[in-house]
């Protein structure tokens, strides 16, 4: 097995990440309970597990992460010359926020600690540009990447129920940085 090394990509190992295999497969979900209580609004989230398993294939990935490249926030994963996985952010220069739009290990290299080197990659890029926080959101059934969140030190900060077109809600974990 090659050494694996992250760096920012040229245009054709961006290119490379536009097909790799992000489709997960989940038991579990975060189902959101809202109720409305004297003067209050009281939200939680509780693990459910689905009746079967679920396939889910991500939206394809849009045009902004050209524009993120194109700012040097994209990060690829090679191993030899196959690209493994890479992280696509912004940053909210008022918040002084990094955010992660996407974090994608192809289906083959999972379970090997790319998206752990990823994550701190993102995180030291993060830090070097002045950052102070590191944001993931994540729609309330990718399960398995609340689980990497979780095993990473992030913690879950909120959420946003308009973020994404489907409805899902975003669940946001995030970090702060030092």
């Amino acid at each position: 097995m090659s050494p694996m090394f992250v760096r920012k990509p040229d245009l054709r190992e961006l290119t490379a990440c536009y097909s790799l295999d992000a489709d997960y497969e989940t038991d579990y979900i975060w189902q959101m309970h809202r109720s409305f209580v004297a003067g209050g609004i009281t939200i939680s989230f509780q693990k459910v597990k689905l009746p079967r398993t679920l396939w889910v294939s991500p939206p394809p990935l849009g045009e902004a992460m050209a524009k993120h490249w194109e700012g040097g926030w994209v990060l690829v994963a090679k191993e030899a010359s196959h690209v493994c996985g890479f992280v696509d952010m912004s940053s909210d220069n008022d918040e002084d926020t990094g955010i992660i739009e996407h974090l994608v290990v192809d289906k083959p290299c999972r379970k090997r600690g790319v998206g752990t080197l990823l994550l701190r990659s993102a995180r030291d890029l993060a830090i070097d540009r002045g950052l102070h926080q590191l944001i993931i959101p994540l729609p309330s059934k990718n399960y398995p990447a609340i689980l990497f969140c979780q095993s990473n030190g992030l913690e879950f900060v909120g959420y946003n129920d308009l973020y994404y077109r489907n409805r899902d809600v975003a669940l946001l974990f995030g970090m702060t940085l030092s």
